[in-house]
């Protein structure tokens, strides 16, 4: 990766332009506590690359940098602890919701390629082009991807409900 040296005020303009979109997607991805990092991060790495000027979609380039970067999220051993101590304090706190807390295991089971077509589909309420050139897949991809993800949302809530 060819990196260059940024202006200051380039960069906080990007990220001004596009952080509340990519923001909401990080949430999904990787839960609110790394999100906003994860948005900077992946903002700062694009406009440091040398052809950042020439990017036509830069709404799309970085969804689609953010979706990768999510899946290469530090999961070190204390990460996954604190994680997993969230989750078992909230399912505590919560257990008078379990439909609630049903969905959002099922989500969590999703890889993050297939948690952000569900959030641009049905969050973001984008038809299937649109999510498949922010991704930068084609819409086939995207078709495939969403019926992986529906089938292993029926899967995980099924199973739930019968527990």
């Amino acid at each position: 990766m060819s990196v260059r040296a940024i202006d200051a005020t380039a960069w906080e303009a990007v990220y001004r332009q596009h952080a509340a979109h990519l923001t909401r997607l990080a949430t999904v991805l990787v839960g609110p506590d790394a999100a906003h990092d994860l948005v900077a991060d992946t903002v700062l790495r694009c406009v440091a690359r040398e052809g950042w000027p020439e990017v036509a979609n830069p709404r799309g380039y970085l969804t689609r940098a953010l979706v990768h970067a999510a899946s290469t999220v530090d999961r070190s051993e204390a990460a996954r602890r604190r994680r997993e101590l969230k989750v078992a304090l909230w399912r505590r706190s919560d257990a008078a919701q379990p439909e609630q807390r049903s969905g959002v295991d099922a989500l969590a089971a999703l890889s993050p390629t297939q948690a952000a077509i569900i959030y641009l589909l049905y969050w973001e309420d984008v038809t299937i082009t649109e999510a498949a050139r922010r991704l930068g897949v084609s819409q086939g991809a995207v078709r495939k991807q969403l019926d992986r993800a529906k089938r292993r949302l029926r899967k995980v809530l099924s199973d739930d409900d019968h527990r």
